[in-house]
């Protein structure tokens, strides 16, 4: 009877091991998880924020790991310390003393700070084992993509040189490098920085204490190997975390809000903002005062934008006055139809400058009639001097540049999913033709569009 008592105790460890020890690994993995999605998101998001790229750099990695802080923060009270340390990526328990290889007898408690409030360095550097790394992302059906795991070194990773080196290389992710378009996030719960102080190495990475075994004490799990370099009983249970986000090009603006760029009252072609690197380009336009039609004007015309394929683009709206918000609405999301209006837009009505703004661009479709295909960052400079009546009162055509400028991230007020899908008048068989464009694939032209941060891994 003794004996299946004993028996019974030692199967009842053996599942209170499981539901204790690796629940609680369970809820550090998706606290660390959720944390470290948020702040690659933000990690992306900032990527444009300042012009100087030296000083954006610094300025977002400080940005990402104020969102972890304010993630780990009990009250979002920042200043008061969180004495009470109640929410944090999983709890810290000190077990102490023990005997033999096994760690019996151990005695735990639980320390002042008894959660891991992780405090995740800048790695200016940007080394690939960081807290923190900047680089491109590239998707791999690989089914072995994450660090520390055995793959077949490659030689090139996201059409670059392999960057990476060590256990943190990826299959997947490029650090640094020209036109880095994602950023990585860490958070660890490991030994991994055991041996220095603070459990960081400064400036690059940081670690929160193993999680160590509690009721697997009682359990047959073996014991220390002294010549092994890791042992979950002395060692604890390791907990990571890793968040990938990339760009993509926004598939929709949200409505205008204070401090942020508005929407242009005019609509462009997206073959007459091509370049093929999306390098900034200059747009010369001709204006039709009666109707409000662009034309491209002058030497260097584009494939695709000109009198034979269409107008380059037009007015929408009076252009010395806000876009209404109904209009707006009409062609803040990819995949809406975009007919041409006729507004007379004489060119004493047109401001000489048109501060930079987002330009819906849309693209003639295999199906008419034409519809947005996504965003692009724009100002338009007219012709300084106005011209004079013209014959019989109709006014001439007067003349403008339109200035396309380079992709950015933008810090809101885009996206590049659309929670509801596309909308009811957009047939499914159109739906890959826009997303092609949208995206610049399978021949789509490289309009420079605005980007939206999105969670890659």
């Amino acid at each position: 009877m003794l004996v299946q008592v004993a028996f019974v105790v030692f199967a009842l460890s053996a599942m209170l091991s499981l539901v204790i020890d690796l629940g609680y690994a369970h809820l550090t993995q998706g606290q660390m998880q959720s944390a470290a999605d948020a702040a690659a998101i933000e990690g992306i998001r900032q990527r444009d924020a300042v012009p100087n790229p030296a000083a954006a750099d610094a300025a977002r990695r400080e940005a990402v790991n104020t969102v972890v802080g304010w993630t780990f923060d009990d009250n979002f009270d920042p200043t008061d310390g969180d004495v009470d340390y109640q929410f944090g990526a999983g709890p810290i328990i000190d077990l102490t003393e023990g005997a033999t290889s096994l760690h019996g007898l151990q005695m735990s408690s639980v320390p002042e700070q008894h959660v891991y409030k992780p405090n995740l360095q800048a790695n200016p550097g940007n080394a690939p084992e960081g807290d923190m790394v900047s680089g491109r992302f590239c998707y791999s059906a690989d089914p072995l993509p994450s660090e520390s795991v055995a793959y077949e070194m490659q030689d090139t990773v996201c059409g670059q040189p392999q960057l990476g080196a060590g256990t943190y290389t990826r299959n997947d992710f490029n650090p640094g490098g020209a036109n880095p378009n994602a950023f990585l996030v860490r958070l660890r719960r490991s030994n991994e920085y055991q041996d220095l102080e603070g459990r960081t190495d400064p400036d690059v990475g940081s670690s929160g204490p193993s999680l160590p075994l509690t009721f697997g004490k009682a359990t047959t799990i073996h014991g220390d190997d002294p010549a092994a370099t890791y042992s979950v009983r002395r060692d604890g249970l390791t907990v990571r975390a890793t968040a990938i986000a990339e760009t993509r090009p926004a598939l929709h603006l949200g409505v205008p809000q204070a401090g942020q760029l508005a929407i242009a009252p005019f609509v462009i072609r997206d073959t007459c903002l091509q370049s093929p690197t999306g390098a900034p380009i200059a747009v010369p336009v001709s204006i039709n005062p009666t109707n409000g039609v662009m034309t491209r004007n002058g030497p260097g015309a584009l494939p695709g934008c000109g009198p034979a394929d269409g107008p380059a683009g037009w007015f929408i709206t009076n252009p010395a006055a806000p876009v209404p918000a109904a209009l707006a609405a009409t062609i803040r999301t990819v995949g809406a139809p975009v007919l041409l209006n006729q507004n007379l837009m004489p060119c004493q009505v047109v401001p000489q400058v048109i501060a930079t703004r987002y330009v819906a661009v849309f693209s003639q479709m295999n199906t008419p009639p034409t519809r947005i295909i996504g965003y692009a960052r724009v100002s338009l400079t007219r012709q300084a001097l106005c011209p004079g009546p013209g014959r019989g009162g109709v006014p001439p055509p007067f003349t403008a540049t339109i200035q396309r400028m380079a992709s950015i991230v933008a810090p809101a007020n885009a996206t590049a999913m659309l929670p509801t899908g596309f909308a009811a008048g957009v047939p499914p068989a159109l739906i890959t033709e826009l997303l092609d464009k949208n995206l610049g694939r399978n021949s789509g032209v490289n309009y420079g569009p605005v980007l939206a941060p999105v969670l890659a891994r």
